[in-house]
């Protein structure tokens, strides 16, 4: 949440993710809407604005991600196995599922650990 994304000065509007720059889809004085970009790696990135494309917004705390501003990027979830393989046409059979990355856990520095998760 923001305000003052819409001033009459605004040109070349830039989401910056991490190091990744990218244009908002659209947006309006309370709000920008902005798909994320593609990453190789998960982690987290801190989020800034530039309503002329060079001077962004500062991170609230130096030198560490703020929860305010900071996007996590994760792994797709791996399925290893699940059962029961069937069930009743009229739903209701609880089905295991087993594999990693379902929830992803953060440490402190921001960086993900997966470990087997059991749903």
């Amino acid at each position: 949440f923001g305000l003052g994304f819409s001033q009459p000065s605004v040109c070349n509007m830039t989401v910056r993710f991490g190091n990744i720059y990218t244009k908002p889809a659209k947006y309006k004085d309370d709000e920008i809407r902005v798909k994320s970009p593609s990453v190789n790696v998960p982690d987290a990135v801190v989020v800034a604005v530039a309503l002329n494309g060079q001077q962004f917004t500062k991170d609230k705390t130096l030198r560490f991600k703020d929860n305010e501003n900071t996007f996590y990027f994760y792994d797709n979830p791996i399925i290893y196995d699940f059962s029961p393989e069937k069930g009743m046409s009229n739903g209701g059979t609880m089905v295991k599922i087993r594999g990693r990355g379902f929830l992803p856990k953060k440490y402190e520095n921001g960086t993900f650990v997966h470990s087997p998760v059991y749903v």
